[in-house]
């Protein structure tokens, strides 16, 4: 069964994204709503897609300090998210995963409510499709599960 992390901050989307992705392709979705929990649930274990909003908070780095003291590559996130004061921390996220050799396999699609936020420079690097929020979800669920299918 294949694994989907949901990295939203939106509550009431990330449910019905759950709820949309479990019914239509009998997938099992996470949802984490912040680059600390994302990054928590990618160390937990490795999802099949990561469906990542860009616009995210960074949450508690006090969460992954025990995390980073054993993996070096996690202590590199946790010093980016301490210095980055923007509400992008989706970006400080998507380094982390490009650096990190156990986590370079990984299939990363931006999540995002701006149709052209692949035209950051930044955002656009590394992520392999852009799910728009709000687009019709027949076309979210045949996006995605070409994803899925590889």
């Amino acid at each position: 069964m294949h694994q989907i992390l949901l990295v939203d901050d939106d509550p009431l989307l990330a449910e019905a994204m759950v709820l949309l992705l479990e019914k239509r392709l009998g997938c099992r979705v996470r949802i984490a709503s912040d680059a600390v929990e994302a990054a928590i649930a990618l160390l937990d274990s490795a999802p099949s897609l990561v469906l990542l909003d860009w616009m995210i908070p960074q949450g508690d780095t006090r969460l992954l300090q025990e995390r980073a003291a054993h993996q070096p590559g996690v202590a590199s996130l946790v010093s980016s998210l301490q210095a980055s004061a923007a509400p992008a921390a989706g970006l400080d996220v998507l380094r982390w995963l490009k650096q990190d050799r156990a986590m370079a396999g990984l299939q990363v699609a931006l999540f995002s409510g701006q149709a052209d936020a692949l035209q950051v420079p930044e955002v656009g690097d590394g992520m392999v499709d852009l799910i728009v929020k709000g687009d019709d979800p027949e076309r979210v669920v045949r996006r995605i599960g070409g994803l899925l299918a590889g």
